[in-house]
């Protein structure tokens, strides 16, 4: 069922390209695990919420927003996540085929340290999470 297979954040590599005016960007990586703290559909629209922990230490929150993804004929759920950590939020419209589990999407944007921030989102979810790379830069 589609409320499963959307559950598509249980582990995350990140890789954040973080740069100030004038310098090279420098690269960092996060291995973050997600945790389901609340789920509801309203209408045909399935709504998630996540803690986010590195190394057993929480670093932040998601929300998981997927319109039309709660019928059950959908064979790819369009989502928008939006990430909550210390220094600023990110966003992702991300796609998830609900046969496959494949992950796929793009980096919209961001605040603070993730301001202006693009890039790209791949990784194969499962009934119980998946694993995902995301891969930003900051212009």
């Amino acid at each position: 069922m589609l409320l499963s297979t959307v559950k598509i954040m249980t582990a995350l590599a990140v890789t954040v390209l973080v740069s100030t005016p004038g310098s090279h960007p420098a690269t960092r990586t996060l291995n973050l695990v997600i945790a389901e703290t609340g789920q509801q559909v309203v209408g045909s629209t399935y709504l998630e919420t996540d803690s986010v922990t590195e190394q057993d230490r929480p670093v932040g929150l998601d929300v998981l927003t997927c319109p039309g993804a709660a019928r059950p004929d959908v064979q790819v759920a369009g989502c928008a996540v939006d990430f909550g950590f210390d220094g600023g939020t990110l966003s992702a419209h991300i796609e998830n085929n609900n046969t496959s589990g494949r992950v796929t999407g793009v980096i919209t944007g961001g605040t603070g340290l993730y301001a202006h921030a693009t890039g790209h989102v791949s990784g194969q979810g499962t009934d119980t999470g998946a694993s995902l790379t995301l891969t930003l830069t900051r212009h």
